[in-house]
C-alpha cells in the first residue's frame, strides 16, 4: 500500500532534498502534544538552627534552689523594669548574682542580669558581692560589662562621664605650678589645671602618686582636661554637714579664733566645724571691733545659739557662754521665776 506524500508535512523534493513545511501547517486535532518533563526538583536539606549555648552553671544553681526561692526570683524578674538607659563606657555599681566557670551573672537594676566575663576578675568574687564596672556594649538587649574599658569603649566612657558628671579615677603623673598631669583608664592622659586640683600646694611633688576621683571638665579633640574642684567643694560640704550634725543649740564647746572682721570673730570648733561670733555676741558690754575682746589664736568658750545645716551656718556666742559658766542660764533664770510664783495664789 502506498503512502500518499501529501499526508506528511515534510515532502522530499528532487535529489533527496527535504522539502520546508508549509507555513501553515495542518494539525491533527487528535494529537495531543506531550508536555516537556523536567526533572525532578531535588527538596532543600533542612538549615540546621544555631545551636544554643547552655549555662550549666545557671541551671546547677536554679536545681538547688528551693521552689519558693525560684518562684520569688521570677516574680521579681517579670516586676522588674527593663534597663535601656544604660550606653557604651557608662559607670555602672552591680551586685554579683551568680559566678560561673567563664561568666559572672551582674545586677544592674533591669530583668536580665548582665554579663562579665570571668577572666577579667583576678580576685576572689562571689555572689552577693559589689563590683564597679563600665557597660561594654548593649547589643540586642544583652548588656555586657567590663572592668576595664580600652579603645572606643574610653572615649565613650569619657563622655557618658562628663554629660553625667560622674567622676573617674586618675592618677597623678607629675605635678608643677601649672597644674597636674593625670593618668586615667587605659593609660589615657590628661590635664588638671591648677585652679582646678582643690589644693593650694598645686606644685608640691608629694601629691605625684595619688589616686584621686576627677570629673572630665572638657574633651578637646584627643586632649582630656579634668578638674577636682568640684569633688573638693562637695567633700567639704559634706564634711560640714557633719560636723554639724554632731552639735546641739545650746551646747558649750572649747574653740579658737581662726580670724577677725568688723561683724564679729570667726572661731573652729575641736570637731572642725567653724562659726561666726557675731559683735553682738561677744560680750556682755558694747563692742565696736572684734579686737576688743579677742585676737587670734585665743582659745574661748563658746555656746551654740543656732545651726543651719542647709546654708552650713554656725552661730556662736562667747557672752552666752560666759552666762552659763557664771551660773545665769535660762535654766536658772527660769528657776528663779518659778520659786516667785509659788506663794502667789490665784483667786477665782
Amino acid at each position: 500500500m502506498s503512502r500518499d506524500p501529501s499526508a506528511s508535512p515534510i515532502r522530499r523534493q528532487k535529489g533527496g532534498r527535504r522539502a520546508a513545511p508549509p507555513e501553515n501547517p495542518v494539525v491533527d486535532a487528535t494529537e495531543v502534544p506531550r508536555a516537556i518533563s523536567s526533572p525532578a526538583a531535588t527538596p532543600a536539606a533542612p538549615v540546621a538552627a544555631p545551636r544554643e549555648v547552655t549555662d550549666f552553671d545557671g541551671l546547677r544553681a536554679i536545681g538547688e534552689m528551693d521552689p519558693a526561692e525560684v518562684r520569688a526570683v521570677m516574680d521579681a524578674f517579670t516586676r522588674a523594669p527593663a534597663r535601656s538607659d544604660l550606653r557604651a563606657g557608662q559607670r555602672v555599681r552591680a551586685r554579683v548574682s551568680s559566678v560561673g566557670s567563664m561568666v559572672i551573672f551582674c545586677d544592674v537594676g533591669g530583668k536580665a542580669d548582665a554579663t562579665l566575663d570571668r577572666i577579667e576578675v583576678t580576685a576572689s568574687i562571689n555572689a552577693g558581692d559589689t563590683i564597679d564596672a563600665f557597660v561594654h556594649s548593649t547589643d540586642g538587649g544583652e548588656i555586657r560589662l567590663t572592668l576595664k574599658p580600652s579603645g572606643s569603649a574610653v572615649r565613650e566612657m569619657l563622655e557618658e562621664a562628663m554629660n553625667a558628671k560622674i567622676a573617674v579615677d586618675g592618677k597623678v603623673a607629675a605635678a608643677s605650678e601649672a597644674g597636674w598631669d593625670v593618668t586615667l583608664a587605659d593609660g589615657v592622659r590628661a590635664f588638671c589645671p591648677a585652679s582646678h586640683c582643690g589644693v593650694p600646694d598645686v606644685g608640691d611633688a608629694a601629691h605625684v602618686g595619688r589616686s584621686l576621683p576627677f570629673l572630665v571638665h572638657d574633651l578637646r579633640g584627643r586632649d582630656v582636661v579634668v578638674s577636682r574642684k568640684q569633688i573638693v567643694e562637695a567633700e567639704s560640704r559634706a564634711a560640714d554637714s557633719a560636723r554639724l550634725g554632731e552639735l546641739r543649740e545650746g551646747s558649750v564647746h572649747d574653740a579658737t579664733v581662726v580670724s577677725l572682721r568688723e561683724f564679729g570673730a570667726f572661731v573652729k570648733l575641736a570637731n572642725g566645724a567653724e562659726g561666726l561670733v557675731h559683735l553682738s555676741n561677744l560680750a556682755d558690754r558694747r563692742v565696736k571691733h572684734p579686737s576688743e575682746v579677742v585676737k587670734e589664736g585665743d582659745a574661748v568658750r563658746v555656746r551654740v545659739l543656732a545651726i543651719d545645716t542647709a546654708r552650713r551656718r554656725l552661730d556662736l556666742g562667747i557672752k552666752q557662754a560666759v552666762e552659763i559658766s557664771a551660773g545665769r542660764n535660762d535654766s536658772a533664770g527660769f528657776n528663779q521665776f518659778a520659786a516667785l510664783l509659788k506663794d502667789v495664789r490665784v483667786r477665782r
